[in-house]
């Protein structure tokens, strides 16, 4: 917002020009028409302020593209206002827009009708002034408050239209059940009767499955399940172990690292070699450009001379030596960082060292002159020659140690199934795709030399580049291609060589990781099955043999595991893997062990009885269940209310059998999972037959045309409110009024049909839609009232900084007129009347500072509104002192009691901005978050609690101060007997009072926020 706030300004700047101008336009109307020197320097000013608005809306008009491609639509909504604004023909100025308001006034002036002048001038301040206040995105609190009460009457309108809602689904949901069926309401009341068993019977299921801990025995059923699993899986890794076939991969990795490396510094070499040819040319490009400019047969363009053509050549050749010399010192770190991993052999190429020995040749050679500049091109294709030559052996022998590890790869590896001998396998593919790859980078390198030879010629010969080359003949080197596809395919050749040493080099990690892994997941494993074999002790199942089975089984299978993990450690595979089969099996036992315990369990005359018992039950519930769905075929509903009634009841029937199945086995955990299903498919049953409710009888038909209407009058009622919203000024869109209405208009329609179950759902929706419009308008209502309050603050400070000035000013004007008086003496007749003018103004701000206390107090801001009120009463009875009942006074103690309302005066001021200033930040900081009062649940108060202390702490501290000046001022309220003044006592008094009320108000605070009372501690 920086350009609105440079607007602002500008407008601030057109409004106090005009304000120090009204009272020159208003001593004006005294002069006589003959002197005209006043009114002319008035007008010239008045065409200035003119002038500087017109200059004010090209800015603004200017700036309405920038804002539309900054896409910021806020700031351009109020430039778009502003420039609307100064277009804009109001009845106050007689339909003038505000340009010919300051022309009207500059002719006023000019002939002469200064009062007329002077009433246009007020006018344009106050047209200015509103003008500030869009630019300034400032609302006036009137209309934010007329805004609060349009939005107040509208969310009271949505209360009444939801009550009405509310009743609406009520009488609906009661016709529905009265418009049941004979045989719905039998069949709805048999599904209570089968809820109401079910549960019962589930009760006893869980009731006997705790007695019995079946939860405990199915948990651990699971438990040694999933510990089967595991050792299935840890048996076949260390089936598939073989630590000697990784002794096989280090030597395979050894000759890929030096492949790697060789085939590294090949790269490298390669692109030195692309480098120097590139700067050569470069360098014989700059000589053909120049030529070709020197012959140029284009008359428009001036020849270039000799001179000129060779300061152009030097310079693409010192520029090629430049690039050279870059690329020579990153290759020279690359080399330092790689030469830790393989040591080059005596006398090899360093491509570094050819790159700096390039660029020093052509930097030598460019100040040197044409033959110099060619002699360096021709050396530097040379050089590159030989490091594409380098190169070529380097890949050779990349190609031999990678020959040498697939020779060692295919060693009695290729049929093994093991991590090792996967990994083999996939490191040999990579490598026979890097074995094409360097064949075809060889054959591209040999023909792009060859190729590089023809077009060259003899050494020393400088061919169709050399100096007498013509103008525009070829630079391009002929082997660009071949030696292009020679560089790809041996960067083919190493990444296959970089992928089959990575898999050689994650197989050799796990091979070396897994037998500690493994050795790991055994010992934990046989922790699990001692734990398991603990936990079997307490189980009612397992207390006769089986169960003791059971237990020795899982210690046997513990034993098993604790020989496999330390096997494993020592990187034993057979006998690890052999001790890791037998716990397998040992586990396997005990499934069945504990499969045969609780049968054993279940086989007791007891337990048979008792799920005999509970199975009986559940197949009788099973019955009942079945005739319910055999008589809800004549249930008198809707063809999908029918469909859903009778599947559901299929289903609750069939839940119910496997829930007695599962009884008869002495399974009661799983027969209450069933019984459960069970109850979620009566619940079902009965909401279908409650959806499919429909008014059968005449009576019932009409009692659902009559809700139709009163559905039909809530619509438009909701429409009526979204038409009143979307009139309002300012307005959000309300999508939950549109959605109301629409929803409102669907249940019209289900009653219309008789569709009861719909309208009530529909009218649930109404509901929702219309509590989320509710929330809308109260956000809404929150911003309203954010801005209504920020403006209110503001303009309160506004009036007391006019306050504070109005009072600076009387203060002055006493200090002037009592420095004049004679002490004791009578003042004289125009120190009295200016007395008395002074006693008027502290009396006006007074009455001013008392309406601003009443507006505090309606905002229940306690401190502020005290603060005021003991500033409008100071400043009463310095308008009482100064005047005739007051004796005139003008001396010590009037001025400093002026001096404690100019202060308390700046407290309050202060305090307001530093208020101001919190909201700022506060509102910065919630950006796009929820506001501070919707999330505490109420609404923000007009100043906070802590500005409220601190302007409290500040007047006791204040209170303090003008206790002591008044002490230093009149000693003798110190000494004991003394004759004091009886305007001095009250002004003691006056301090005492105001003392008292900061110490009530400070324990209404403490108490307010919970804190404890200091005299108590």
């Amino acid at each position: 917002m920086g350009c609105m706030k440079f607007l602002g300004r500008a407008v601030t700047t057109l409004i106090f020009c005009l304000a120090t101008q009204a009272p020159g336009a208003a001593a004006a109307t005294a002069l006589s028409p003959q002197d005209g020197s006043g009114l002319a320097g008035i007008s010239e000013e008045q065409e200035l302020l003119a002038r500087q608005l017109d200059r004010l809306r090209r800015t603004m008009e200017a700036l309405i593209p920038r804002l539309e491609k900054e896409g910021r639509p806020r700031a351009l909504e109020l430039v778009k206002a502003a420039l609307a604004e100064l277009d804009s023909r109001p009845e106050e100025t007689k339909s003038r827009t505000l340009q010919e308001l300051m022309e009207s006034a500059k002719s006023g002036l000019a002939s002469g009708q200064a009062v007329m002048s002077l009433e246009e001038q007020e006018l344009i301040v106050r047209r200015l002034d509103r003008l500030l206040s869009i630019l300034l995105d400032r609302t006036n609190v009137e209309g934010l408050e007329r805004s609060l009460a349009d939005l107040k009457e509208l969310k009271q309108m949505l209360s009444e239209a939801a009550q009405r809602e509310r009743e609406l689904e009520a009488a609906t949901r009661d016709l529905a059940k009265r418009s049941q069926s004979e045989t719905a309401q039998s069949v709805s009341a048999k599904l209570n009767q089968l809820e109401a068993k079910q549960r019962e019977l589930l009760g006893a299921s869980e009731q006997s499955a705790r007695q019995n801990r079946e939860l405990d025995l199915a948990q651990l059923e699971r438990a040694l399940s999933e510990l089967t699993e595991r050792q299935e899986r840890d048996r076949a890794l260390l089936e598939s172990f073989r630590p000697e076939s990784a002794l096989q991969l280090a030597p395979a990795v050894e000759r890929l690292d030096e492949a790697r490396a060789q085939g590294a510094r090949a790269e490298r070499l390669r692109a030195a070699a692309q480098e120097m040819r590139e700067a050569a040319r470069a360098t014989r490009d700059a000589r053909r450009d120049a030529a070709a400019e020197g012959s140029s047969p284009d008359k428009a363009k001036p020849p270039t001379t000799e001179a000129e053509r060779e300061a152009r050549e030097a310079r693409a050749a010192r520029e090629a030596a430049s690039a050279l010399a870059e690329e020579a010192q990153r290759e020279e770190r690359r080399e330092r960082a790689a030469s830790g991993s393989q040591d080059p052999k005596p006398g090899a190429k360093s491509a570094g060292e050819a790159l700096r020995k390039g660029s020093q040749e052509l930097d030598q050679a460019a100040p040197a002159g044409r033959e110099a500049r060619e002699k360096a091109a021709a050396s530097l294709e040379q050089q590159a020659r030989e490091l594409e030559q380098a190169a070529a052996e380097l890949e050779a022998q990349a190609q031999a140690a990678r020959s040498a590890a697939a020779e060692q790869l295919a060693r009695g590896l290729s049929e093994e199934q093991s991590v090792a001998a996967e990994a083999a396998r996939a490191a040999q593919a990579a490598l026979e795709r890097a074995k094409t790859s360097a064949a075809k980078a060889a054959a591209s390198t040999a023909k792009a030399q060859s190729e590089a030879a023809r077009f060259s010629g003899p050494p020393g010969n400088t061919g169709p580049t050399g100096p007498e080359a013509p103008p525009g003949a070829s630079t391009e080197p002929q082997d660009a291609p071949s030696a292009a596809q020679a560089k790809e395919q041996a960067a083919e050749a190493l990444r296959a060589t970089e992928e089959s040493a990575r898999v050689l080099e994650r197989a050799l990690a796990e091979e070396r990781a897994l037998p500690q892994a493994l050795s790991r997941s055994q010992e934990d494993a046989a922790a699990e099955a001692r734990r398991l074999a603990r936990a079997s002790e307490d189980l009612p199942q397992t207390k006769a043999s089986a169960g003791e089975q059971l237990r020795q089984q899982l210690e046997d299978a513990a034993q098993a595991m604790g020989e496999a993990s330390e096997a494993a450690r020592q990187e034993q595979g057979p006998r690890s893997a052999e001790a890791a089969g037998r716990a397998a099996k040992a586990l396997e036992s005990a499934q069945a062990s504990l499969s045969e315990a609780r049968e054993g369990a279940s086989r007791t005359p007891e337990a048979q009885a008792a799920a005999a018992q509970r199975s009986a039950a559940q197949q009788a519930l099973a019955k009942e269940a079945s005739s319910a769905g055999a008589e809800s075929a004549s249930a008198e509903l809707s063809q999908e209310a029918q469909s859903a009634l009778e599947q559901s009841l299929e289903q609750a029937e069939q839940a119910m059998q496997r829930a007695a199945a599962r009884a008869a086995e002495g399974r009661d955990a799983a027969a209450s999972s069933e019984q459960r299903e069970a109850l979620e498919k009566i619940a079902q049953a009965k909401q279908a037959l409650e959806q499919g409710a429909r008014p059968t009888s005449e009576a019932g038909r009409q009692e659902a045309a009559a809700q139709a209407r009163t559905q039909e009058e809530i619509k438009q009622q909701l429409l009526e409110l979204a038409k009143r919203n979307q009139a309002r000024k300012g307005a959000k869109p309300s999508p939950g009024l549109d959605q109301a209405a629409t929803e409102a208009q669907a249940a019209k329609q289900s009653l219309e049909q008789g569709e009861l179950s719909e309208a009530e759902e529909a009218e649930q929706r109404v509901q929702k839609q219309l509590e989320q419009a509710r929330q809308e308008l109260e956000q809404e209502e929150d911003e309203y009232q954010r801005l209504r309050q920020e403006e209110l603050l503001f303009k309160i400070g506004e009036e007391l900084e006019n306050l504070a000035r109005i009072h600076g000013e009387a203060m002055t004007q006493t200090r002037e007129l009592d420095a004049k008086r004679e002490a004791g003496a009578r003042p004289s007749r125009a120190q009295r009347l200016a007395l008395k003018r002074i006693a008027k103004d502290e009396a006006g701000i007074a009455a001013r500072a008392g309406q601003i206390a009443d507006a505090l107090q309606a905002e229940q801001t306690v401190v502020f509104t005290e603060a005021l009120r003991s500033i409008a009463s100071d400043l009463q009875r310095l308008s009482v002192d100064l005047d005739e009942s007051g004796d005139w006074e003008s001396g010590e103690r009037v001025q400093l009691l002026q001096s404690d309302v100019e202060r308390d005066l700046q407290q309050l001021i202060d305090a307001l901005k530093a208020e101001r200033q919190r909201r700022e930040d506060e509102n910065r900081e919630n950006q796009g978050q929820k506001p501070p009062e919707e999330q505490q649940g109420g609404k923000e108060p007009l100043v906070a609690d802590s500005a409220e202390i601190k302007l409290l702490a500040a007047r006791e501290s204040g209170t303090m101060r003008s206790l002591e000046r008044l002490l230093a001022l009149y000693p003798e309220l110190s000494e004991p007997g003394a004759a004091v003044d009886p305007r001095v006592l009250q002004d003691v008094q006056r301090l005492a009072e105001q003392h008292e009320r900061i110490t009530v108000l400070f324990a209404s605070f403490r108490k307010k926020l919970g804190l404890p009372d200091p005299s108590e501690q």
